[in-house]
């Protein structure tokens, strides 16, 4: 993933960058619910590019693990996100 960095890098800053906003947004005194959706839609908008540009670099990296390296990488991930619920 780090030698394909520069075909997603960007878009993983701005993705940041939107989260703050939307942060910056939902915390603001006093609160403005315009602001917020704005923030909200940018973070949303930026989220998809981001998806858009790491697909073929993650699905390019993980044709260089094993089988069981991703069914490992598979049952971690479900390992971590146990404790996670939503009611």
């Amino acid at each position: 993933m780090r030698r394909e960095a520069p075909r997603y890098v960007d878009s993983a800053l701005n993705l940041a960058r939107a989260r703050s906003e939307l942060e910056r947004q939902l915390a603001a005194d006093p609160y403005d619910a315009a602001a917020v959706k704005q923030a909200f839609a940018e973070w949303q908008a930026q989220g998809t590019q981001f998806l858009s540009d790491i697909r073929d670099p993650l699905i390019d990296a993980f044709g260089q693990v094993s089988p069981e390296g991703r069914q490992k990488l598979i049952a971690s991930r479900r390992k971590s996100q146990q404790g996670l619920r939503i009611p």
